[in-house]
């Protein structure tokens, strides 16, 4: 079970166990990154932010997390679908960012995989259901199976050295 609760609202989520610490990883992990985009330039708000990163002491005088410094971005941002393949535990994920975004937070591992520039390629997808997309993806493979959000079919997508991009296997 997931809660989340503020003065005058409350949501519960009933999920079993490891379904319910992989949300809480991810939700964190996503609050975290936006509560420190909106502290930056604001130092009296930084200062009232609890530290992020564990310390590994455990005196009550010295806090229990320290801020982990936010590297400087640089390179492209993606937006739109994406196709990500976890840089730490290997799952495949593919979701619509509404936002430009350098960074996927796996919801399996709950570790984040950089979105390299030089690593993504276009990526074009057709079911036979009739569902198509033209999307980002970090792959690294001459093929690979995608499964359909529509109706789960796997569509085969291969790589095209000539075009520079995956696209479907007809």
């Amino acid at each position: 079970m997931l809660k989340i609760e503020t003065e005058n609202k409350k949501l519960i989520w009933k999920l079993p166990e490891k379904e319910s610490d992989q949300l809480f990883t991810h939700l964190s992990l996503q609050l975290i990154e936006l509560t420190v985009g909106v502290a930056k330039g604001a130092a009296e708000r930084t200062e009232d932010m609890p530290d992020l990163v564990p310390t590994g002491e455990k005196d009550k005088t010295t806090p229990r997390y320290k801020r982990e410094q936010e590297p400087v971005e640089t390179g492209k941002k993606y937006s739109g679908p994406l196709y990500i393949k976890c840089d730490h535990c290997g799952s495949e994920k593919g979701w619509v960012s509404k936002e430009p975004t350098k960074k996927h937070y796996c919801p399996d591992c709950g570790k984040v995989t950089v979105l390299k520039e030089e690593n993504m390629h276009p990526l074009q997808q057709q079911c036979e259901c009739g569902w198509s997309s033209k999307a980002m993806t970090n792959l690294a493979v001459d093929m690979a199976d995608i499964k359909c959000p529509k109706c789960e079919y796997l569509i085969a997508v291969k790589w095209n050295g000539n075009k520079e991009c995956y696209e479907t296997i007809l």
